[in-house]
């Protein structure tokens, strides 16, 4: 008998979710795999989540006061699990920390960097570095960022409209991003990170 239409393979693909993970209260805007067995979701209800792949599990979450437009965690061989940027409505860079707490259990360890003049839409983790991130803005910009630092290493303002993406190109010398200006850009960095 054929499979029926529910459930047939698209592509080797199944038709229906494996599963369903339930906890954010308004649009989920972002997600992105932190390792094998772990995710990160990012949503208007202003919170990130994380999550436990296999058991559906919502195992931690920051709460925040803005809508979260972008998350992204560093590849699992720099060996950061836990770690999430995200950037949000109010124009900062937030990185958490899902596995540390406050010395008082109460708040998580998350560090604030103002990172632009508009909506921060985009962060792409460079693929060879634990410390390095690109960010995208509504303020036409895309800024390279070292984490360990509270200022941008560069910003790039090439885009003549908000700036929607930024990704890395193979290693850790090249970035491309989109914008409302119908563009593509690429960049070349002087020295790799």
């Amino acid at each position: 008998a054929a499979p029926s239409p529910a459930t047939a393979p698209a592509g080797g693909l199944p038709q229906q979710p494996t599963s369903h993970l339930q906890g954010h209260s308004q649009c989920v805007s972002s997600i992105t795999w932190a390792d094998e067995g772990s995710l990160f979701s990012g949503g208007w209800d202003h919170s990130v989540r994380r999550w436990d792949a296999a058991t559906g599990i919502n195992t931690d979450t920051y709460n925040g006061s803005k809508v979260v437009c972008c998350v992204a965690t560093p590849p699992p061989s720099q060996g950061s699990n836990g770690l999430v940027a995200f950037g949000c409505s109010d124009k900062v860079l937030r990185v958490w920390d899902s596995r540390a707490k406050s010395s008082s259990n109460e708040g998580l360890a998350v560090k604030h960097l103002p990172a632009h003049a508009g909506w921060l839409v985009s962060v792409a983790w460079c693929p060879n570095s634990a410390h390095h991130v690109a960010t995208a803005s509504h303020d036409h910009t895309i800024k390279l960022w070292d984490l360990r630092c509270l200022v941008p290493l560069a910003t790039l303002a090439s885009h003549t409209d908000k700036a929607l993406c930024v990704t890395w190109l193979g290693g850790s010398s090249q970035l491309a991003s989109g914008g409302a200006d119908c563009k593509l850009r690429t960049y070349t960095l002087d020295q790799p990170l």
